[in-house]
């Protein structure tokens, strides 16, 4: 508890508020089978916010939730969460993402689009004739291109519209890396904490840790949710350090384990 009131104390806390997603989500195919669609707004889950968008999936998942209120071209509705949906959203990577628009952050070095003239920054907003404002909507579109030489749209510095002829593989891929740096689309949160303020918080934060801890133990004993089956979903340690060496993601890893350990 004193390691996470040292991690809030020197690098306070920053998240992505759920209510902050005004584009909505991206949804994979196991989003899809519980109901979602791309555009859709998480309101709440059993009728209760989950405040930090990236917690969504964990709450569904732990609180073994049953509903969801969701925002769809406009209207409120809510969504039953069909029985069985726990396994697949453990085994899944992403299975609800805040939804972006196309931004080349960097290319391959076999990318047909950067050979058409695509730069750094662009934002693919077309694909023959056919416009659209997020990246979803463009992998819908595109595998129908493949092995075709075919116009893309990008708009160059937020005002230059400019047709690209790009010639699209098999694969239906154009080899552009799209800019996930979310803070670039949504506004975050970000909460700094003076030391007294971070001895309440910190506990705070190890409880919460302890509990969510306890509610997956649980499900590991619950055959119809197949946990057991996705165990490195909840303790994969390797996978869990950062490749690149953070200190702040260290010292809250240290203080999950010490957690665990105790």
């Amino acid at each position: 508890l004193f390691i996470y009131s040292i991690v809030l104390f020197t690098w306070g806390d920053s998240y992505i508020p759920t209510k902050n997603v005004t584009a909505g989500i991206m949804v994979d195919s196991v989003a899809a089978d519980m109901g979602l669609k791309n555009g859709d707004k998480i309101l709440s889950i059993d009728r209760k916010e989950t405040e930090n968008f990236f917690l969504i999936v964990h709450d569904i998942v732990v609180n073994d939730a049953k509903t969801l209120q969701i925002e769809r071209d406009g209207n409120r509705m809510e969504l039953e969460i069909p029985s069985g949906s726990i396994a697949p959203l453990l085994k899944s990577t992403t299975p609800i993402f805040p939804r972006l628009p196309f931004y080349a952050q960097g290319f391959h070095s076999t990318s047909p689009a950067k050979k058409a003239g695509m730069e750094l920054n662009d934002r693919i907003i077309g694909v023959n004739g056919s416009y659209f404002e997020y990246w979803d909507e463009f992998k819908a579109i595109i595998p129908q291109y493949k092995d075709q030489t075919t116009t893309i749209s990008v708009q160059r510095n937020e005002k230059d519209t400019i047709d690209l002829n790009v010639a699209i593989g098999s694969d239906g891929l154009i080899g552009v890396l799209v800019d996930l740096n979310l803070s670039r689309y949504y506004e975050e949160k970000s909460i700094e904490y003076s030391f007294i303020q971070a001895v309440p918080a910190g506990i705070n934060k190890g409880f919460r840790t302890v509990s969510s801890y306890l509610k997956q133990l649980k499900l590991l004993f619950k055959p119809e949710t197949k946990a057991y089956e996705s165990i490195g979903g909840f303790l994969k340690i390797g996978s869990i350090f950062s490749p690149v060496w953070d200190w702040q993601s260290f010292w809250n890893l240290t203080a999950f384990l010490s957690i665990i350990l105790a």
